[in-house]
């Protein structure tokens, strides 16, 4: 095990745009798909492609909603976006935080409900704060819902 802190820049598929690999659940069987480093299209793509700040992206509690885009890796199948709500979350071996899911949209691949993961904030392309807090913390006062409140 390296003692380096990957970033999405490590991780490499055949699009142009960088892909990291992860796993998704398709008829209990796991693929392996790759998520699109949505960093690097904002950066690259200022104009047309914008995402939420970092510190919000590496904030996300468990049932907050959030968007990823995924090139399944199946020919003439085209890359698609996709919620997912946030089921955990744990630090990687090289120090990462690290999302699982599970899917909140039908997929061309994957159906509602398949569990998905590891994701990272720098596959975060959107969040849904707001459907959060009406499904969770409203007018909750502890430390973390006003955190939520507050990046909002």
């Amino acid at each position: 095990m390296c003692n380096c802190k990957h970033t999405a820049a490590d991780f490499k598929l055949a699009s142009e745009a960088p892909f990291n690999s992860t796993l998704i659940e398709v008829n209990s069987e796991w693929i392996e798909i790759g998520l699109q480093d949505v960093e690097y299209m904002e950066e690259n793509f200022p104009d047309t492609f914008s995402i939420p700040e970092k510190e919000i992206r590496e904030s996300i509690p468990v049932g907050m909603m959030a968007k990823v885009i995924v090139d399944w890796g199946i020919e003439d199948v085209p890359t698609e976006r996709f919620w997912f709500e946030v089921t955990s979350s744990q630090v990687d071996d090289v120090g990462n935080l690290a999302y699982f899911g599970v899917l909140r949209n039908d997929t061309i691949v994957a159906p509602w409900g398949a569990m998905m993961g590891p994701i990272y904030a720098w596959n975060i392309c959107d969040v849904d704060v707001e459907d959060f807090l009406n499904r969770h913390a409203v007018g909750c006062s502890c430390d973390r819902c006003q955190q939520i409140e507050l990046a909002a």
